[in-house]
């Protein structure tokens, strides 16, 4: 164990040893005495709440938005005669996942490590837009051939979902191809484009008022991060649908010029090590995997938003909380091993041994009754998920235009709060693992956990949301 934990760990930058002299270790290390007792926890239950609190409400209010949009645009023309983007949907609202809170965890990481001074802050920036873009696009790219893939599949070796495709083409048409590829690598690009440039700025924010970002950035993140993407998606889908006829070679002409850049923007984030390493195939391969399985999830969304049509109003919102509530403790639980490993050399064999021995999977519900910081968090993210998830229900069904579903709301949504509990109870069960797994065999969590978290996320949440419509359907008929 000694070897794993000491010797094959992820390095983060060795040149950065003096910038992390700028960085006051006392505000940034809690003894094991802190860390056992409430009463001198830098981060209590009241701190913790404090600082998540208003940006899970305004992510979710983000999502609420977004369930919404996607409520309304379920039956424009693009998405009713294109039901591939329905399984490419959930692949690229994962990106914020794989690529944007991915970013800002690692962020978050270098930030509490005091490696983000003002000298060497504008590289560390551009190159991080570089690689975020470089993966969007691959990922883009890959997400588009996987949904027309799986589409074409099922359209031409099943029936059971014929009213699905009724409604639709049984078979893709050569124009599909370059339209659906375009659309994904722009929506992707743009979205990836604007949503780092935001984080930056709230990295930046937070470090000048002394709040921890990791308890702050991940959920702004998430809270732009699905909006923004079904907006630009159905701007984009509806532009491309509209001239893939007729001009046809330029989406061609698009994607071939986007796939060309990928080699200039690689080359750019490996101006700095943190990026650099990240293009490496042990950080490729949990976003393909990460994509296939939120394809799956989109996959399972296209039969249920036609077997249930009230359900495309929740996928964002289920999915999206969950998601984020996961990727905040994730992203403590990876900037806490950095900081032991950076700044506490003497004992932090023996600190890594413990965290990594506290959330290894032997005791799964070890955080429910815990008193170590790690588990205060857990704790305290697990307690607002009813609450908040009422109040986005509410806010739901206030400013959509019609209720969800449209009767017996009373009865839905005890069954819909009980799923999103079990939803996040399984989420942070899972984090602490995938984290753990991670460090202990020489993976960097900020690069590889968030995609791994947010697609389970997203598999999870559909499933659940899906049995949760089952369920409602079932009650009802006693009714």
């Amino acid at each position: 164990m000694s070897k794993i934990v000491d010797n094959n760990h992820y390095r983060k930058d060795d040149n950065n040893d003096d910038d992390i002299s700028d960085c006051s270790k006392s505000n940034l290390l809690k003894n094991d005495d802190q860390q056992n007792k409430k009463t001198n926890d830098d981060e209590n239950r009241l701190k913790i709440l404090r600082q998540i609190s208003l940006p899970l409400l305004v992510a979710g209010f983000g999502m609420v938005l977004a369930g919404i949009l996607l409520d309304h645009i379920k039956t424009s023309v693009v998405f009713i005669n294109m039901p591939e983007i329905y399984i490419l949907l959930p692949a690229l609202l994962g990106l914020k996942g794989n690529l944007e809170m991915t970013m800002t965890s690692r962020l978050s990481s270098m930030a509490n490590c005091g490696q983000l001074n003002k000298e060497n802050r504008l590289q560390i920036f551009r190159s991080n837009i570089a690689l975020v873009q470089c993966q969007s696009i691959v990922i883009g790219f890959a997400a588009a051939l996987f949904a027309l893939l799986v589409n074409l599949f099922y359209s031409s070796s099943t029936n059971m979902f014929n009213g699905y495709y009724n409604r639709s083409t049984s078979t893709i048409h050569f124009n599909h191809i370059p339209m659906l590829c375009a659309t994904s690598i722009i929506t992707a690009s743009l979205t990836s484009l604007l949503l780092a440039t935001i984080m930056i700025l709230v990295i930046c924010w937070t470090i000048k008022h002394d709040i921890n970002p990791d308890n702050v950035a991940t959920p702004i993140a998430a809270a732009l991060g699905d909006l923004v993407t079904l907006a630009i998606l159905y701007v984009i889908a509806s532009i491309f649908y509209s001239i893939m006829d007729d001009w046809w070679f330029i989406l061609v002409i698009i994607v071939i010029i986007s796939l060309l850049l990928v080699n200039w923007l690689a080359n750019v984030a490996r101006s700095h090590l943190s990026t650099g390493s990240s293009l490496g195939l042990r950080c490729w391969i949990p976003m393909f995997i990460a994509m296939f399985i939120s394809s799956i999830s989109g996959f399972i969304l296209s039969y249920s938003v036609i077997r249930f049509d009230d359900i495309a109003a929740y996928q964002p919102l289920m999915n999206g909380v969950g998601g984020n509530i996961a990727a905040i403790q994730a992203s403590r639980l990876s900037s806490n091993l950095h900081m032991i490993r950076t700044f506490n050399q003497e004992n932090s064999h023996s600190k890594l041994l413990r965290l990594v021995k506290q959330f290894d999977g032997h005791n799964l519900f070890a955080f429910l009754i815990g008193k170590d910081q790690h588990s205060l968090s857990t704790q305290t993210l697990l307690s607002v998920v009813m609450p908040f998830h009422l109040i986005f229900f509410v806010l739901l069904n206030q400013f959509n235009d019609h209720q969800h579903p449209s009767k017996y709301l009373w009865l839905f949504l005890p069954i819909y709060l009980i799923s999103t509990f079990i939803q996040v109870l399984i989420l942070l069960l899972i984090t602490g693992i995938i984290i753990m797994k991670l460090w202990k065999y020489g993976h960097n969590p900020d690069d590889s956990s968030i995609p791994y978290l947010t697609a389970f996320g997203d598999l999870l949440g559909t499933i659940l949301l899906t049995i949760a419509f089952y369920l409602y359907e079932f009650s009802v008929q006693f009714l």
